[in-house]
């Protein structure tokens, strides 16, 4: 495992602040890169903060104590905007890092007082640990938001939600080579791996912890071009895992078995194109020739 990440998720509905609070607290510790805690865990009708208020002041305060990325969901109030479905990212020293706007808030978020207003750029930001993507429950329905994060470089996609989303997931992740942590108030946490499969789910009653270990140096390649230099990657470089030999996607999955060693990092200096990199650069050459269809050419239903 070449570039190891720990992470840390809670899950529930309607626990109490406070008690929410001791337990991300008792299971944070040094080892963590990122703790995640789920959408509107303070409640449906949770007053709007301002980034500097109560609850981002009290996550800050762990963040800070651990050392550790802090994604903090909750309803911000700034800048002459009346509500936004935010999601703030506190850094290792509890400062806060990124906010993240959830760009398709969902209908009843429209309704509130003040309504719900909608962000406009895609959930992105370089950690010291990796390209994350961020984004909010009802996103998972809009294509063109997880595909650019993939475009931005996301590795991992934190998701965090009113409800599990399930197979949507798994198409978000399948497609775009990514990994998906999830974090739901259906009281789960789910991780899809880079191929799509969900290699990790757990659930239970009242708040549910997760502790998972994910390897940012795995990749995946398509055979298209690359079958020469992979047989040579493998032979000189004996750190180099043939992971997965996906035979009906002409996919395979390497990684290393060395801290020393990184499958990107080589691949790179081979001249080995990443599966994601293959399919956005044949989309570029190929897309002058496809007029496409646009909604209103569309059949109706």
């Amino acid at each position: 495992m070449n570039r190891p990440i720990h992470i840390l998720t809670i899950a529930a509905r309607g626990e109490p602040k406070e008690q929410m609070l001791r337990t991300l607290e008792a299971y944070c510790d040094h080892s963590l890169d990122m703790a995640v805690l789920p959408e509107l865990w303070l409640g449906d009708d949770a007053p709007p903060e301002t980034p500097d208020g109560e609850t981002i002041s009290q996550v800050s305060r762990i963040a800070k104590k651990f050392g550790t990325y802090l994604l903090c969901p909750l309803y911000t109030q700034d800048k002459g905007r009346g509500r936004v479905n935010s999601a703030v990212l506190l850094g290792r020293d509890g400062r806060i890092e990124y906010v993240y706007e959830k760009v398709f808030p969902y209908w009843d978020e429209l309704k509130l007082s003040p309504p719900c207003e909608a962000g406009s750029k895609p959930g992105y930001y370089e950690t010291d640990f990796g390209r994350i993507g961020i984004a909010v429950c009802f996103d998972v329905h809009f294509t063109a938001l997880w595909r650019d994060m993939a475009l931005l470089g996301a590795e991992i996609v934190f998701w965090t939600s009113d409800y599990s989303g399930g197979a949507s997931l798994r198409a978000h992740a399948v497609n775009h080579h990514y990994y998906i942590v999830s974090t739901t108030r259906d009281r789960d946490c789910a991780v899809i791996d880079i191929t799509g499969k969900e290699t990790y789910y757990s659930t239970g009653t009242g708040i549910t912890v997760s502790r998972v270990q994910l390897d940012l140096d795995r990749e995946i390649f398509h055979q298209n071009f690359n079958q020469d230099k992979i047989a040579r990657l493998l032979s000189e470089h004996h750190e180099i895992l043939l992971e997965q030999n996906l035979f009906r996607e002409q996919w395979m999955v390497l990684s290393s078995n060395s801290p020393k060693v990184s499958v990107k990092t080589l691949a790179a200096k081979m001249g080995i194109e990443p599966l994601r990199s293959y399919k956005f650069r044949s989309e570029r050459e190929i897309n002058p020739h496809y007029g496409g269809i646009t909604e209103n050419q569309g059949r109706k239903t």
